[in-house]
C-alpha cells in the first residue's frame, strides 16, 4: 500500500464491468464518491460512463463523480496595489487553493500577465512556483514582481494562466469563472498614474 502515492502519481482505473452504471451513478452513488475521494482518484477508464446519454437519468450522478475527480485549483486571494505611481515594478501575492482530490502531476509553468483596457497582453512574467505543490487542503502562496515602468497612464488588469510547455498556450482550466475563453484568468485591476497633481 502507498497511502500517499496520490501526491506523486495519478490514481485511477476502470469501473468494474460487473457493476452497472445505474449502481455506480445512481443507487450506490454515495459509495462511489466516497471511494473516489479516499483513493484521491484522477480518472476513470477505459471502462466508465462514456456511453451514457448526455442529459439522461444518470447525468446528475456522473456530474457529481466528475466533480470529485482530480484537481480543482482556483485563486483564493490576491494582494496587489490598486494605484501605481512611479514604481518600476509592483509586488503581487497570489494564494492558490485546490478543492479537488489530487494535484497536477506535471510542473507546467505559470505566467502572470498585465492586460490593457482592450484585453491585450502588454507584459508577461513567469511565476516562480511549482504547480505540483498546489495540493488539496492547503494554501499555496506565491509572490511575483511585475514590471510597470513602461506602462502608460491607464487602467490595467492582472491575469494568470498555467501553460502547456508543449504548445506554449494556457491550457489548464481553473475552478473559477472567467469572461475569457483562453484559460487566462483575470484577477484584479490597478490604475497607473504618470503625472503629478497639485
Amino acid at each position: 500500500p502507498r497511502p500517499a502515492g496520490w501526491k506523486s502519481a495519478p490514481v485511477g482505473g476502470e469501473q468494474a464491468p460487473s457493476i452497472s452504471n445505474e449502481e455506480f451513478y445512481g443507487t450506490e452513488l454515495g459509495q462511489t464518491i466516497e471511494l473516489l475521494m479516499k483513493s484521491h482518484a484522477t480518472f476513470i477508464g477505459p471502462n466508465g460512463p462514456y456511453k451514457e446519454e448526455k442529459g439522461g437519468v444518470l447525468q446528475d450522478g456522473v456530474d457529481q463523480v466528475l466533480g470529485v475527480l482530480g484537481y480543482r485549483i482556483y485563486i483564493e486571494q490576491v494582494q496587489m496595489p490598486r494605484w501605481v505611481w512611479f514604481e518600476k515594478e509592483i509586488s503581487v501575492q497570489i494564494d492558490f487553493r485546490n478543492d479537488g482530490q489530487a494535484p497536477l502531476y506535471y510542473n507546467w509553468p505559470a505566467y502572470a500577465y498585465i492586460l490593457d483596457e482592450n484585453d491585450k497582453v502588454v507584459s508577461t512574467v513567469q511565476v516562480d512556483m511549482d504547480v505540483r505543490k498546489i495540493i488539496p487542503g492547503q494554501i499555496y502562496t506565491v509572490s511575483v514582481e511585475l514590471p510597470v515602468k513602461s506602462l502608460e497612464k491607464g487602467i490595467y488588469s492582472l491575469a494568470i494562466a498555467i501553460v502547456d510547455p508543449y504548445t506554449g498556450k494556457p491550457s489548464v482550466q481553473l475552478a473559477m469563472e472567467s469572461a475569457r475563453q483562453d484559460f487566462i484568468y483575470e484577477l484584479g485591476l490597478f490604475e497607473v498614474f504618470r503625472q503629478l497633481t497639485y
